[in-house]
């Protein structure tokens, strides 16, 4: 029962945190809920794990009865107990830490759809990213967090007590105020006949706050001023460089300088311009790049990139509108980090100037 109550506690605080719509709640309600997830699916691995433990063991018996004997007389081999069966990778996968593999785990064996699978790896590295850095997608996580909030209430009602025992209850499980509001009680004691997970699903999802923002039209807006940021990035780059690049030679430009900063990064080559060997390795790395470097884009394509942003706000699926918003800022990656770096840069430079003519 510790498992029930750990997924009912931290969804239910999540919604709460919901509720509040703050920066640093809505950042706190994607972090539970996420949690509660990972747990459910990796509850349901160990399920498989030990379903499969089972049917591993049926494959044996009924190999051992079948030796010797014709075709004819041998007795079949359930397909129910086949289903059951993990592969090597797949009981790999199950047993590991990685939840990649655990999502590709239960896709396989039919628990998830391959659009849960793509929504919770894409809301799961949106956690990470909240975890360790902190102020990232402010705009975006609130939506997201309710729609995973309501994926995860509906995976509670699906996964679990595949187990070949089910759910278990003990005389030290402890029940909180809120589990006490969820669960079936009488006289303080736990009426464990009568807990019904797709209850305490639907009892959780009452508690998610009215008027949510629509992931579909928020993820489409967010993509929109991104999208915008750089095309103003790259106006700022075309108008003040002091090179008097147009347009293609300053996309070229950016691209190359991104390239030459990966590169530089690659070699482990830092220091200050001072330096002679910092010199030296930068020249090197330099030379090296521009030898086989490729330009990857001739033209910035911020018209179809709006064109994936407005079908993004067309979309009537949630988890299909991160997928295709996932997808378009992966395909914008390269470019805006090209172009946002440069516009950074020349901004620092043209402050330096305005600073020296002020005698600063």
């Amino acid at each position: 029962m510790r498992y029930t109550l750990t997924i009912v506690e931290q969804l239910d605080r999540s919604s709460r945190e919901l509720a509040t719509d703050h920066p640093i709640s809505n950042r706190l309600a994607l972090i539970l809920v996420d949690n509660a997830t990972e747990l459910m699916l990796h509850r349901q691995c160990t399920d498989r794990l030990e379903l499969d433990s089972m049917a591993s063991g049926l494959w044996k018996a009924h190999q051992s009865l079948i030796g010797g004997r014709s075709s004819e007389d041998q007795p079949e081999f359930s397909e129910e107990s086949k289903r059951d069966m993990l592969t090597p990778r797949q009981r790999s996968q199950a047993k590991g830490v990685f939840l990649d593999g655990k999502l590709k785990v239960l896709e396989g064996m039919g628990d998830i759809t391959s659009k849960e699978r793509r929504f919770i790896a894409i809301a799961h590295g949106y956690r990470n990213e909240l975890y360790h850095v902190g102020l990232t997608r402010d705009e975006i996580i609130r939506a997201i967090a309710a729609q995973f909030f309501l994926l995860s209430c509906d995976l509670f009602t699906r996964l679990g007590n595949k187990g070949f025992f089910g759910p278990s209850f003990t005389s030290e499980d402890q029940y909180t105020d809120i589990a006490k509001r969820y669960l079936p009680m009488h006289n303080g004691r736990l009426l464990c006949l009568d807990v019904d997970k797709a209850d305490l699903a639907a009892k959780l999802r009452s508690t998610l706050p009215a008027g949510m923002p629509d992931l579909a039209v928020t993820l489409a807006s967010s993509a929109t001023k991104s999208i915008k940021s750089v095309t103003d990035a790259f106006a700022f780059l075309v108008r003040d460089n002091p090179f008097s690049f147009d347009e293609d030679k300053m996309l070229t430009f950016a691209q190359l300088q991104r390239d030459l900063t990966k590169a530089l990064e690659r070699e482990d080559v830092d220091g200050l311009w001072i330096d002679p060997n910092y010199r030296e390795g930068f020249s090197r790395v330099a030379t090296e790049l521009e030898e086989n470097w490729r330009q990857r884009h001739s033209s910035l394509p911020h018209q179809r990139w709006m064109r994936r942003a407005t079908a993004i706000g067309q979309e009537r699926d949630p988890l299909t509108a991160l997928d295709l918003y996932q997808a378009l800022r992966n395909d914008m990656s390269y470019l805006e980090e090209s172009i946002l770096s440069a516009s950074s840069e020349l901004d620092r430079w043209t402050q330096q100037q305005v600073d020296r003519a002020l005698g600063k």
